[in-house]
């Protein structure tokens, strides 16, 4: 097991959360690559959302990089990504002031972190993958913001992204819709700019993404596109191209939160924020 060259305990550090679920070839190599940031330590959080691997997942962590990972959660029920959020609600109510979100999927320099770092602001979602959308009707008719711009985004991925925790503590976020758990990144991009009043920005950080057959997302792309027309036309969501800002006469309306998800909100709110103790809801 490796040490990790530039984590020492004396390094300011961060949280970081990654959701897996069948990627095991990539797993060892990210967390050499945050065991490897500069001048900031990651502190790792993975939300396994697949049963069948976990004895593979705990071997890896365990033969990686000492102090890299703060803690390993198996969750009850697949989730998909939005599992982070839950993680990120119970580190805000430990008292941290943000998040970095990742994928398994993604190569990333030794800087990531700390240029993550140098651009948080509690006002602010900010991500490599940052989009403004042409076309409610259509999610594909997007552009992506280059590095350096001023412009604001529609869309940000939470698959390389820094958020302040605060978003996660307002309990509306976590009224979404289960069938839109695998497309989390566009709910929290409509509640955050729409419900919350924060700007997307794009982040000055790159990365390579290694695409394969294990993006679970694959299977929903057509769902995207009806999302966004939903948020649009019934929760009241203007992109940047109709002028930001909540439509006038028109407030959001969120629907009520599922027992399951209240369940997993609950175990979020009562355990230690560096202790997994959340458990599958009863159904």
């Amino acid at each position: 097991m490796s040490d990790g060259v530039n984590s020492p305990a004396s390094m300011s550090s961060i949280p970081v959360v990654m959701c897996t679920w069948a990627r095991l070839h990539r797993l060892a190599e990210t967390l050499e690559m945050l065991a490897n940031q500069r001048s900031v330590r990651a502190e790792l959080h993975i939300w396994n959302n697949n049963a069948l691997i976990v004895d593979e997942v705990e071997r890896i962590v365990a033969d990686g990089p000492q102090g890299v990972v703060a803690e390993l959660h198996h969750s009850g029920r697949n989730v998909g990504g939005f599992g982070r959020f839950f993680k990120a609600r119970q580190l805000a109510r430990g008292g941290k002031d943000r998040v970095v979100f990742i994928d398994d999927d993604v190569t990333f320099d030794d800087d990531m972190l700390l240029r993550f770092d140098h651009e948080f602001r509690d006002d602010q979602i900010r991500s490599f993958w940052a989009f403004q959308c042409a076309d409610r009707t259509d999610y594909w008719q997007r552009r992506q913001l280059s590095v350096g711009t001023t412009e604001r985004a529609d869309y940000c991925g939470t698959g390389g992204m820094i958020a302040p925790t605060s978003v996660f503590l307002d309990s509306r976020l976590f009224r979404c819709p289960p069938t839109f758990w695998f497309i989390e990144d566009l709910w929290l991009s409509y509640f955050a700019t729409h419900v919350l009043g924060l700007e997307l920005r794009r982040s000055d950080n790159e990365v390579v993404i290694h695409k394969d057959m294990y993006d679970q997302a694959l299977d929903i792309l057509p769902q995207k596109t009806l999302m966004l027309n939903a948020l649009c036309e019934q929760y009241g969501w203007r992109l940047e191209s109709e002028g930001r800002g909540i439509e006038p006469g028109v407030a959001p309306s969120f629907p009520e939160m599922t027992r399951e998800t209240a369940a997993l909100l609950r175990a979020a709110d009562q355990s230690d924020h560096n202790s997994d103790v959340f458990a599958a809801p009863a159904l």
